[in-house]
């Protein structure tokens, strides 16, 4: 019986690989984080600073917005979350788990903040993101919770033990991850009793390829959420 889902963000849920910072736009930024400024940037902060690249890259945006001399509210880090484009079917696949008694989680390395303004938000038990510090002006200073990799497989602990009272114990749990940045947690959940679903757009990409490699994927899928998709099927029934 499934019991609980838990979904990376994006290239998960989304066809955007990175997130989508609108203020980054606002702060001057073109095409924010796929702009290769901002990920050069983030490299040299993480090295300089010897920061894991997640915090690296939120710090990273904190800097530019700074820059630009735009405030880092809670509401401006959260600017176009509501716009969002999702893979197609979403919105269905994830009401209809909820309506079940199905329990749905978010667990991504992008920012809480901006997460929770997102469409999918309502239909989730939690969301597991980055946490943002901020001063008491209400503006973002830096990180609280960076959500890495191995944090990753960490958090899944707690939704273990929440969804069947046993931090170790995933039986009735779906990871649904789009690559290798799921890897440490696909491993945690394969251990531990759940399935994992890699979800891709090219099945002759390159994350199918390595993700094949790791043997830790139950099923490779077409990126449709869609009813009587073959994801669908797998976790709705």
């Amino acid at each position: 019986m499934t019991k609980a889902i838990i979904y990376d963000f994006d290239g998960t849920l989304t066809p955007d690989d990175l997130p989508k910072f609108e203020i980054l736009e606002k702060a001057g930024l073109e095409n924010g984080m796929y702009n290769p400024k901002f990920m050069q940037m983030s490299s040299v902060l993480a090295k300089q600073k010897g920061l894991e690249m997640f915090e690296a890259m939120i710090l990273t945006i904190l800097d530019i917005v700074h820059g630009a001399g735009i405030k880092t509210t809670r509401q401006n880090i959260a600017l176009g979350a509501d716009k969002r484009t999702y893979n197609p079917g979403v919105e269905e696949f994830m009401c209809t788990l909820q309506e079940k008694g199905v329990k749905n989680y978010i667990l991504s390395s992008g920012a809480k903040d901006y997460l929770q303004q997102t469409m999918v938000a309502p239909y989730c038990e939690s969301i597991y993101a980055s946490t943002l510090e901020y001063n008491g002006e209400g503006e973002a200073v830096g990180t609280k919770i960076v959500m890495t990799i191995s944090q990753k497989a960490k958090t899944l602990e707690n939704i273990a033990d929440e969804v069947n009272g046993n931090k170790y114990d995933c039986s009735g749990m779906f990871y649904i991850g789009d690559g290798p940045t799921d890897l440490y947690a696909m491993e945690f959940i394969k251990v531990h009793g759940g399935k994992n679903i890699l979800v891709y757009h090219d099945v002759n990409g390159d994350n199918v390829a390595k993700m094949r490699k790791t043997g830790v994927v139950d099923h490779f899928v077409q990126a449709d959420f869609c009813s009587g998709s073959e994801l669908w099927q797998l976790v709705v029934g």
